[in-house]
Parts: C-alpha cells; sequence; structure tokens
C-alpha cells in the first residue's frame, strides 16, 4: 500500500514538472510567463527541501547537492527579474532545476 502511494506522488511530482517546464517554453504573454516561473522556482525549492530532509543527517554532501540544485532555480528567477527582460537561459535553469531535482529525489 504505501509503495502504490509513493508510486502516485512521484507521478504527481512528475506531470508537475513536466507541465510547468513545458508552459515556460509555450506561453507568449510576459506576465503568465513571469508567474509560471516563479512558481516553478518555488517548486523546485520544494523539492530540494523534500529531497534533502529525506536524507540522513550524515549525507551531508548529498544534501548540499539537493540545495544546490534547488538554488539554480533561484539563480535563473534572479537572471529573468535582475535584467528585466525574458530569456532562454531563465528558463532553461529553471526547468533544468525542477527536472534534475525530481531524478536526484528517486533516482539516486
Amino acid at each position: 500500500m504505501a509503495i502504490g502511494i509513493l508510486f502516485l506522488l512521484f507521478m504527481v511530482l512528475c506531470i508537475a514538472g513536466i507541465l510547468g517546464s513545458v508552459l515556460l517554453f509555450i506561453l507568449k504573454q510576459e506576465k503568465a510567463n513571469d508567474v509560471v516561473l516563479i512558481l516553478m522556482t518555488a517548486y523546485s525549492m520544494v523539492i530540494a527541501f523534500l529531497s534533502a530532509t529525506a536524507l540522513p543527517v550524515n549525507f551531508v554532501s548529498q544534501q548540499v547537492i539537493c540545495w544546490v540544485i534547488g538554488f539554480v532555480a533561484v539563480i535563473g528567477a534572479g537572471i529573468r527579474f535582475g535584467t528585466r527582460k525574458s530569456s532562454v537561459l531563465s528558463k532553461v535553469l529553471v526547468a533544468a532545476s525542477v527536472l534534475i531535482g525530481i531524478a536526484n529525489m528517486f533516482l539516486f
């Protein structure tokens, strides 16, 4: 029963990550794109929190890797709002942070 619930959680996280990543590149309205970028950045930080806190206390290097993957999305959002123009680099950083974070949480 518990494995089934974990699989459902994994599928929901994957679908939300893929859907958000696709929306980042499809949406043309700048305001909607900014909202999705902020939501995906927050989602990446939630994934980083879940990954880091799921590890044992003595796995400090793995926890740091989880947090670094999460903060890549913050760097991407900082690029977007620091330059005040939409760039592909910021979208790629946020999408990669989410997808690598999900892979790191469940596969490594």
